[in-house]
């Protein structure tokens, strides 16, 4: 499974900002912080809902990967390695999540932004 580092991420985010990054927490802990442009898709709704948590994935961008972040990276290790199973190309995860991602100092939002608005 292929991982990516906060710096490479915040650098790819820099760069295009259409980015496809999902946040596998809770909503809870996603309103406590976190990447601005990360959508919400809470581990529970994508196990329990597989299909249709599939179904509201954007299409575009995820030709380009599929970035996947939590707190600090076992909720995402997990989605993305059943979004793979379920064919979505190109998952990777971000290595130390959220958490690495504040302790890097880079920008956290604060909004309910998720894959479905």
């Amino acid at each position: 499974m292929r991982f990516i580092e906060v710096e490479e991420l915040y650098e790819k985010i820099q760069m295009d900002k259409k980015l496809l990054l999902i946040d596998v927490r809770s909503e809870e802990e996603f309103k406590t912080g976190h990447v601005p442009e990360a959508k919400l898709l809470p581990l529970d709704t994508l196990l329990n809902k597989l299909s249709s948590a599939l179904e509201m994935l954007p299409e575009q961008n995820v030709g380009d990967g599929l970035y996947v972040i939590c707190l600090s990276d076992r909720r995402s290790l997990v989605a993305a390695k059943i979004l793979a199973e379920m064919g979505v190309p190109d998952c990777i995860y971000v290595k130390g999540g959220t958490k690495a991602w504040a302790a890097q100092g880079y920008p956290l939002a604060y909004d309910l932004n998720t894959v479905t608005s």
